[in-house]
């Protein structure tokens, strides 16, 4: 696994969304947390929940702020086949938002990883 950009608490207002209608040529890591509008399988979705999607490399993504301010994570990654194997056995879905009642751990996660690949440390690849 390979994280080639990645950003941290992001707000946007309420003109922001993404259309990227082939992918945006990798997987994306999204978690949401404010009201958010996306289209997945061609529905659209009005989410209130804060939540985590992980799209697959190629799948169209539709995304973006309702009537408030949008805030998010994101993680732009490479998989290679061992880590899809481990994804897979791991149970953890592509394309399908999954709900979240507690982020605290993963946003700690995210903003560890964050500091890192944005630092000046050396070994930080």
């Amino acid at each position: 696994m390979n994280i080639k950009k990645i950003g941290y608490h992001h707000t946007h207002d309420t003109s922001f969304h993404i259309d990227r209608p082939l992918g945006s040529g990798d997987w994306l890591l999204l978690l949401v947390f404010t009201p958010s509008r996306l289209v997945l399988g061609g529905a659209e979705r009005i989410t209130t929940e804060p939540y985590f999607i992980l799209y697959n490399n190629g799948t169209p993504q539709h995304y973006g702020a309702t009537d408030t301010d949008y805030t998010d994570d994101w993680v732009h990654l490479t998989l290679n086949e061992r880590d899809l194997a481990h994804l897979k056995e791991l149970g953890i879905p592509f394309d399908t938002v999954i709900s979240l009642n507690d982020s605290t751990e993963l946003l700690g996660f995210i903003k560890n990883i964050f500091f890192e690949l944005y630092s000046q440390n050396r070994h930080k690849e």
